[in-house]
C-alpha cells in the first residue's frame, strides 16, 4: 500500500493483489488523515478552482454550468475543519452547444445564473433504491421522449453529508488517499421504443460501459456554495453520474443500476473496495434532496420520496417519477429540479 500506482491498469492490478493476500474487508483506511491534497480530475465534468484555492461558485444554489478547458484540473482542499462551501468553474470556460438538435435548443440563464433549457425536455426520470451485497443501490429509469438522440448527458443527484462521509481525501507522496463515497455503474440497459434491449451504446454503436464507468470513478463529489450547516456539521453535496458515451435514441429508455461503495484514491481515480460507503441512504430519507419527500406547497412538486425496493423489481411503472434528480446536457439543465438554497 506504500507504493505510488503509475497507471490505472497498475492500480486495478494491485488491488487484485491486495485482494487475494487480505481480502478487501481487513484493508482499513482513514478518510480523515490529514494530507495534502493533490489535484483531483474528473474528465470532462473537472470543475476549477480560483486563485485561493478555495472551490468558487456562480451562485448560491447551483453548480456553475461551464466546462473547463482540457489543460485545468480541479482541486478540493484538505482540511476537514475548513470545509469548501463552494462550486465553480474559470471564467475563461465555455459552453459547447453544437450537439443540440432539438428546436427547444436556446437557452437562458436563471436568477442564479445557471443555464436553463429555453424549453425543458420531454423526458423523466424514475428511481428506486435497493440494497445488495451490503451496498447501496439506485435503479435509474431515463426516457426520452423527445425526436432526438441524448447525448453528452449527467444526472446529478443532490444529498447532504459531512466531509468525512463523502469528500475525497487525495494522498501524498507513497501513500493512497480515499474515497469515502464513489458511484459505480452495475447494469446499463437500452430499451427502445417496442421494449426490446440491449447493452448501453454509443452514437457509433460501441459498448458504453467502459467510459461509462471511468467518468464515474474520475468525477467527485462537491458540496453547493451556503449549504454549510454549522449545527449538523453538513453541507449539500452533487453527486454527478455522467452517462459518458452511452446515448438514449428518441422515444427509447436507459435503465441504469448504480451502487455507492468505499474505496481508495490514486491518479486522479476512485477505485472501489466494495465495501459500504461512508454516506448510507436508509429509509426514511427525510434530508437527502433526491430521496426525501417533497411537498408541492415548499417545493413546487409533490414527490412521495424515493421507494426501496428488491434488486429484481423491475422496471415497472408503479415506480413514481423522481423530479428531484436534475438531468444536464452540455452542462446546461434540461430537465428536474435541484436545491433552491
Amino acid at each position: 500500500m506504500n507504493c505510488l500506482f503509475k497507471s490505472k491498469r497498475t492500480l486495478s492490478a494491485a488491488l487484485c493483489g491486495l485482494a487475494f493476500l487480505t481480502g478487501c474487508s481487513d484493508v482499513n483506511l482513514d478518510a480523515n488523515e490529514n494530507v495534502i491534497v493533490e489535484e483531483l480530475s474528473s474528465s470532462s465534468h473537472k470543475q476549477n478552482t480560483g486563485s485561493s484555492g478555495q472551490i468558487e461558485a456562480e451562485s448560491s444554489s447551483e453548480l456553475n454550468e461551464a466546462e473547463s478547458s482540457s489543460s485545468e484540473k480541479s482541486k478540493i482542499e484538505s482540511s476537514t475543519d475548513s470545509i469548501p462551501e463552494t462550486i465553480g468553474t474559470s471564467s475563461s470556460s465555455e459552453i459547447s452547444l453544437q450537439d443540440y438538435s432539438s428546436s427547444s435548443n436556446d437557452v437562458v440563464s436563471s436568477s442564479s445564473g445557471e443555464l436553463v433549457a429555453e424549453k425543458l425536455y420531454d423526458m423523466e426520470v424514475r428511481s428506486y433504491q435497493y440494497e445488495f451485497g451490503g451496498l447501496d443501490f439506485l435503479q435509474l429509469r431515463i426516457v426520452n421522449n423527445e425526436e432526438f438522440i441524448l447525448d453528452s448527458v449527467e444526472l446529478r443527484l443532490y444529498a447532504k453529508a459531512k466531509p468525512e462521509e463523502i469528500k475525497v481525501v487525495a494522498g501524498v507522496d507513497d501513500k493512497i488517499g480515499s474515497c469515502p463515497l464513489l458511484v459505480d455503474a452495475d447494469i446499463c440497459q437500452a430499451y427502445d421504443e417496442n421494449g426490446f434491449n440491449q447493452p448501453c451504446l454509443g452514437k457509433n454503436g460501441e459498448y458504453a460501459d467502459a467510459s461509462m464507468r471511468g467518468a464515474m470513478r474520475e468525477v467527485v463529489p462537491l458540496p453547493l456554495t451556503n449549504s454549510y450547516d454549522p449545527v449538523t456539521g453538513e453541507s449539500v453535496w452533487v453527486i454527478t453520474v455522467p452517462l459518458a458515451s452511452a446515448v438514449i435514441n428518441s422515444k427509447s429508455s436507459m435503465r441504469l443500476d448504480v451502487g455507492f461503495s468505499y474505496g481508495i484514491y490514486a491518479n486522479d481515480w476512485c477505485e472501489t473496495f466494495r465495501q459500504p460507503a461512508k454516506k448510507r441512504f436508509l429509509i426514511p430519507n427525510e434530508k437527502d434532496w433526491s430521496w426525501m419527500p417533497h411537498s408541492a406547497d415548499v417545493d413546487g412538486i409533490d414527490y412521495v420520496g424515493m421507494p426501496q425496493e428488491d434488486k429484481d423489481y423491475g422496471d415497472v411503472a408503479d415506480v413514481p417519477i423522481n423530479p428531484f434528480i436534475a438531468v444536464y446536457r452540455n452542462g446546461v439543465r434540461i430537465w428536474g429540479n435541484p436545491p433552491k438554497l
